[in-house]
């Protein structure tokens, strides 16, 4: 017997993915082949009932009809889309596991017959479509306690459901009999499943007997096209034997004619055969006096294109000479001018050299007159020096005897001193030579020559080159 579902809507918010347990979980086997409307429905959309299920699906869930058909007008594609429920991993029972349309859910909640109407109109398909258990909406309908009114409306879709077995092997008249949910007008429900069953076997029986009829027909029709065919087959070969025996008969008198034919030929062959050789001779002969004239005129226009060929050769070589003659010229130019370049580099090569040389001379020069003037700097520094010394002690010795023990010998030689290193540095900037003094004599250069100036060393290197 079929659960009924309670007319209170669950809230979709505390849902869950198990559902109200299946009509018939067993094995079934169907009674009637379905008709050539009904479609697959694996290319349609899915949804998972846990996740994402559409605003359709919720509004029948919770027998909101108004909201239901509003939806159906805003989306039609909901009304085709599957609502699938795979439970849960604590899922111990297979009917949580499902999948549904708007229009089976909605036929498991005693729908208004303008819901199922609005639903089938969209999706005609729909009343074929069976769920995970092999239901279609006309099993949930009557296995639910729906309406006359909507059983009416799902066997105008599809008369042919009404011998359709679920999983459970039963059939719409046989749930409602069974003691699906009771209603007022159960007994008008059975009484059209069963005019609506017994005029579908009808049918099935009267197309049964049509198609038996047709069946013995083709077989009677069969048998005759097959004896016709053989008597035909018969005739034909009793023909084709005949003509094979007038063949044979035209063939040996044929075999005779070209006998005799071969003999007469061959008579006529040997009074033409010296005939033939006669005129072949002629033929040949006329033939090799044309193809001499032919080859005679070939050979003077031959000729005259070769000596308009000579002409025109002779006319390209004297323009290719003066071309080349041109060319010459310029290639002589050419290599004259290569030469000269060669010359003004080699000439280049030879200054770059020198300079380079004069370059590395100067820098050792250079570094040489550098040591030079770090040894006369330090010579010149302890000349002067020394110098100092003997000039402040020159000094407080007078001072000492000029103005004697008044003077304090540590203040003489402080100021003395002072004043001695002023008067040098005046002299040195005045243009005074400190070199001139005996204790200041420079040490000798190490290039053993006088300091040259760069631009000195540069002018003669410039000479040199």
């Amino acid at each position: 017997m079929t659960d009924p579902v309670p007319r209170t809507p669950p809230s979709h918010k505390n849902r869950t993915s198990t559902s109200s347990p299946p009509l018939a979980t067993s094995s079934s086997s169907s009674t009637s082949a379905t008709p050539a409307r009904v479609k697959s429905s694996d290319d349609l959309p899915e949804v998972n009932y846990r996740t994402n299920p559409t605003p359709l699906f919720l509004s029948v869930e919770e027998c909101d009809w108004n909201a239901a058909i509003t939806h159906c007008h805003q989306n039609p594609t909901h009304v085709r889309t599957w609502v699938i429920s795979t439970g849960t991993e604590q899922t111990l029972f297979n009917w949580s596991v499902w999948r549904r349309l708007p229009i089976h859910e909605a036929c498991r909640r005693q729908p208004p017959m303008s819901v199922i109407q609005t639903l089938l109109l969209i999706y005609p398909e729909a009343a074929y479509c069976k769920s995970q258990f092999g239901e279609l909406p006309l099993h949930l309908a009557a296995g639910c306690g729906a309406s006359s009114e909507v059983v009416y409306m799902l066997l105008s879709f599809n008369p042919w459901g009404v011998i359709l077995r679920d999983n459970g092997g039963r059939t719409p008249l046989e749930i409602v009999r069974s003691g699906g949910k009771l209603r007022e007008d159960s007994h008008l429900i059975e009484e059209a499943l069963e005019r609506c069953e017994k005029a579908v076997h009808d049918k099935n029986d009267e197309l049964d007997e049509k198609l038996n009829k047709v069946k013995n027909e083709h077989k009677k029709e069969v048998r005759k096209m097959k004896m016709k065919s053989d008597e035909q087959l018969q005739m034909k070969e009793d023909t084709i034997n005949n003509l094979r025996k007038r063949l044979e008969r035209s063939k040996s008198q044929i075999d005779e004619l070209v006998e005799t034919m071969k003999e007469c030929e061959s008579r006529i062959m040997d009074k033409n055969d010296a005939e033939t050789h006669l005129m072949d001779r002629v033929f040949h002969l006329e033939k090799e006096n044309g193809r001499i004239r032919a080859d005679n005129h070939k050979l003077k226009n031959m000729v005259l294109l070769n000596e308009q060929k000579a002409e025109e050769k002779q006319e390209k070589i004297e323009e290719l000479s003066k071309v080349m003659q041109t060319l010459l010229i310029e290639v002589n130019a050419m290599v004259d001018e290569r030469e000269r370049n060669q010359a003004k580099a080699k000439k280049l090569e030879r200054d770059t050299l020198s300079l380079l040389d004069g370059q590395r001379r100067y820098m050792f020069d250079v570094e040489k007159e550098k040591e030079y003037l770090l040894t006369s700097a330090r010579h010149a520094a302890k000349s002067i020096d020394r110098l100092m010394d003997n000039t402040e002690n020159e000094r407080l010795e007078r001072a000492f005897e000029a103005t004697g023990p008044t003077v304090s010998p540590l203040q003489t030689p402080i100021s003395n001193s002072r004043s001695n290193i002023s008067n040098t540095t005046t002299s040195t900037k005045s243009g005074g030579n400190l070199a001139s003094n005996s204790n200041l004599t420079p040490p000798p250069s190490p290039s053993g020559r006088s300091f040259v100036t760069p631009n000195d060393d540069q002018n003669n290197v410039s000479a040199g080159g």
